[in-house]
């Protein structure tokens, strides 16, 4: 009985050492392709989620979605007119995807979805235009329903 025991618990031991290394080669592949998917465009990493449990565990880390962010996220999020709600990295990525207002509602930013490239769409009063009260030259209007609300319009005459 006590040859059996022992038995058992070196069968118990070789159980619990295939498991923790099981665990141990899964943190290890999941790190490995976070570190990989960080290194890609967004389209990358949001396609991997579709190959694999590991791939889609790796691509929804933090990890990669801080890495794929544009490195002041946090001030561009900060700026941001009217409050942004997420719970992750990914989440705020997405968020960015969508123009937000910044800046008093003076300028529009917004990532492009699929390569991460930042796009800023600037209102025209944030342009420094020369004889810019001159309505020779310029006409200011008031665009109800735009997302910067003040248009510019300029009039160039060949004499």
């Amino acid at each position: 009985m006590h040859w059996r025991d022992n038995d058992e618990d070196g069968d118990l031991k070789r159980q619990k050492t295939k498991t923790i290394s099981g665990l141990y080669s899964t943190m290890l592949l999941d790190d490995c392709v976070s570190t990989i998917l960080s290194n890609t465009l967004p389209l990358d990493a949001c396609r991997s989620l579709s190959v694999s449990s590991s791939f889609r565990s790796a691509a929804n880390s933090g990890i990669v979605w801080e890495r794929l962010l544009p490195s002041d996220y946090e001030d561009i999020v900060s700026r941001s007119i009217t409050p942004l709600k997420f719970s992750s990295k990914k989440e705020i990525f997405v968020c960015l995807c969508d123009p937000i207002l910044t800046d008093g509602g003076n300028k529009s930013f917004a990532l492009e979805k699929s390569i991460g490239l930042k796009s800023y769409i600037l209102s025209a009063r944030e342009l420094s235009i020369t004889w810019d009260y001159q309505p020779m030259y310029w006409i200011w209007k008031f665009m109800y329903g735009s997302r910067l609300v003040v248009l510019v319009f300029y009039f160039h005459f060949n004499f």
